[in-house]
């Protein structure tokens, strides 16, 4: 099973991204907090494969499973993107800037 980490409020929840029933995504719902997630950038088709390696996870997949807990992305920002990343280091130590995605969420009524 794959494990993202997600940072809220201060603190790090780890949850299965295989399973969009995760009780973590419901629970972080009722955060009236959550309001989007920056996060590096893997290649499509990626995944969470590469999270422990190099750092990073695919932004559709992340997308998708936020999505499925209810969750709708009211905006996009591409201030942090970087069309020369090769995605193929990690994160933690770029060698060229690293291609960034931030979501913003509206939680469900």
């Amino acid at each position: 099973m794959n494990e993202l980490t997600l940072r809220v409020n201060g603190q790090n929840h780890k949850v299965a991204v295989d399973d969009p029933d995760t009780p973590l995504l419901y629970a972080l719902r009722d955060d009236l907090r959550l309001r989007g997630i920056a996060d590096h950038s893997a290649l499509p088709g990626q995944g969470t494969s590469v999270g422990k390696t190099l750092h990073r996870i695919e932004e559709s997949m992340l997308r998708q499973e936020i999505e499925a807990a209810g969750f709708r992305v009211v905006a996009e920002g591409n201030f942090w993107r970087s069309p020369d990343d090769t995605h193929d280091f990690p994160s933690y130590r770029p060698t060229t800037p690293v291609d960034n995605f931030v979501l913003k969420f509206q939680k469900p009524m």
